[in-house]
């Protein structure tokens, strides 16, 4: 049941933001940087459970593609995606991604992220390599372990963050509903008691599902929890392939 009906919250945040992979770092760090500062502002709270050590985003070696050298452009990047995607891709979502990849790489070099630096006499100062349907050398990486080193990044900051809340001793178990309406998130803490913690907002970054399978090369804590909250409180899936 994930009615919250007379039942008083255990505590109140603005924004509450389940998972903390690589899109859960993201989104609480742009969030939290946009609020004014302040002892009164506001806060950001991130629900990272323990088992996030073995999500996805840390196994992730090969890198991130981009738009980056000068020889590189943004339709030559996304025709590759389209023919890539076999029809699966909507070219919408594909155009934004890439058309935005560059601000997205440059901002994780703000942050620190230690991509492999190139060549002396290279195009681009960070080593770029060429993978599987792409036509041109556009994935920047940190040696062979970028997702390592873009969790330990982002944790970092976010750990370091005045306007952002972690709370790492609470199992997400459904979304709370108030009269229709996402009210925040019912959780377990470590006795086993549920509590529910009222949000304005809720964001869901928990990954996918392929730990339900016998074999997958990704993580097997990637059981579609976060997938299973959002449908059991009224939400519709698609693209589950």
């Amino acid at each position: 049941m994930n009615s919250v009906s007379g039942v008083t919250p255990a505590s109140q945040h603005d924004v509450l933001i389940v998972g903390g992979g690589a899109a859960g770092l993201t989104l609480a760090l742009s969030l939290a940087n946009r609020l004014p500062a302040g002892p009164r502002t506001r806060r950001v709270t991130l629900l990272r459970p323990a088992r996030e050590a073995q999500g996805a985003s840390r196994w992730a070696q090969g890198g991130i593609a981009a738009v980056l050298a000068p020889e590189d452009d943004v339709e030559s990047h996304v025709a590759d995606t389209l023919i890539a995607g076999d029809g699966l891709c909507n070219e919408r979502a594909v155009r934004f991604t890439v058309g935005h990849s560059r601000e997205a790489i440059e901002w994780l070099i703000a942050l620190g992220v230690p991509f492999t630096p190139a060549d002396a006499d290279a195009s681009y100062p960070f080593h770029l390599t060429r993978e599987g349907g792409h036509g041109r050398r556009r994935i920047i990486h940190a040696a062979d372990a970028t997702g390592r080193a873009l969790l330990d990044t982002l944790s970092a900051h976010v750990e370091a963050h005045p306007n952002i809340e972690i709370l790492e001793d609470q199992l997400a178990v459904d979304i709370a509903v108030n009269a229709g309406r996402a009210s925040g998130l019912w959780v377990m803490d470590g006795t086993g008691q549920r509590q529910w913690l009222a949000a304005n907002d809720l964001v869901l970054a928990t990954g996918g599902a392929s730990g339900l399978f016998a074999h997958a090369t990704s993580p097997s804590a990637s059981v579609g929890d976060g997938m299973a909250m959002a449908t059991r409180a009224g939400a519709s899936l698609m693209n589950l392939e």
